[in-house]
């Protein structure tokens, strides 16, 4: 009986969530061979190795690692860089590496073009809801 019931006291007084830090990052891409500058927010919760992109322009939400039909998006946290990507059918779609020390980030995409921007913190505004 006391074997069981040390744990379990332990168990329901040790909090069991942790609670993930949060980087939100902002990334601009400037103008590049036509294409119209855009905005990238970056949410990376390194605890759980997962980053979620949201493009301002369109809205439009990605989360590394996770899956989208028969695309499989990747993530890999080392101390240089993060890299997440997508592929499908083993092929690379396209592929975001950010260094972390100086905030450069790159989008690779399969067709070989190649996208460079800037990523700076920034703070997440407190919403009601």
């Amino acid at each position: 009986m006391k074997r069981l019931l040390l744990p379990l006291l332990a168990a329901l007084t040790l909090p069991t969530a942790v609670n993930a830090k949060l980087v939100y990052l902002e990334c601009y891409f400037p103008e590049n061979k036509g294409r119209q500058p855009f905005y990238v927010e970056l949410t990376l919760q390194e605890e759980q190795g997962r980053v979620t992109t949201l493009y301002k322009k369109t809205g439009a939400t990605r989360t590394y690692p996770g899956t989208n039909g028969k695309t499989i998006q990747k993530s890999l946290f080392n101390s240089q860089k993060i890299l997440f990507y997508d592929e499908f059918k083993e092929n690379t779609l396209f592929k975001y590496e950010l260094n972390r020390t100086n905030g450069k980030i790159s989008i690779k995409y399969f067709s070989g073009g190649t996208d460079f921007g800037d990523c700076k913190k920034v703070k997440k505004t407190k919403t009601m809801f």
